[in-house]
């Protein structure tokens, strides 16, 4: 024997499913989210990595430059070189500033001055002792801001 179920009700019970598995889809949606997220503190870690990789691919830059200075090197083939390193310095440097957001405009306008500045002794051919410490001091400067010890401290 079968049962009638009128069509209103039919359409009712219908549209109240339908409801229901929309909101539960949005509750679970709304949980994977979150729990797929970064964190706060993620974010600063790979913050703190990037800028320990600055950091590192500028000091990098003196053993080659030393050797430029001291003739061991063909100064010409080796500034495309530098060029390049600078730039993924300050490319990299960008990358970790947009993920510190507790460094204020002030701050990020002085790291990048930093690396300029280094950038502007390679490009003037000042001697490898003043270069080794502009590049020193950017990266201490970089570490410090991102929140670590710099070298030797």
């Amino acid at each position: 024997m079968a049962l009638y179920i009128p069509a209103g009700r039919r359409k009712r019970r219908l549209v109240l499913v339908a409801l229901a598995a929309l909101a539960l889809g949005l509750v679970l949606g709304a949980v994977a989210g979150r729990a797929s997220a970064p964190t706060a503190a993620d974010q600063a870690a790979q913050a703190k990595q990037k800028a320990d990789t600055v950091a590192g691919q500028l000091q990098a830059l003196t053993i080659h430059y030393d050797q430029v200075a001291r003739g061991e090197l063909d100064k010409a083939s080796f500034q495309a070189s530098l060029d390049a390193g600078l730039g993924r310095a300050q490319a990299d440097l960008d990358d970790a500033m947009a993920q510190a957001p507790w460094l204020d405009a002030k701050a990020k306008d002085a790291l990048r001055a930093e690396v300029q500045g280094v950038s502007g002794l390679a490009a003037s051919g000042a001697p490898a002792a003043d270069f080794d410490a502009a590049v020193a001091h950017a990266a201490a400067s970089i570490k410090v801001a991102f929140g670590a010890a710099p070298s030797g401290s």
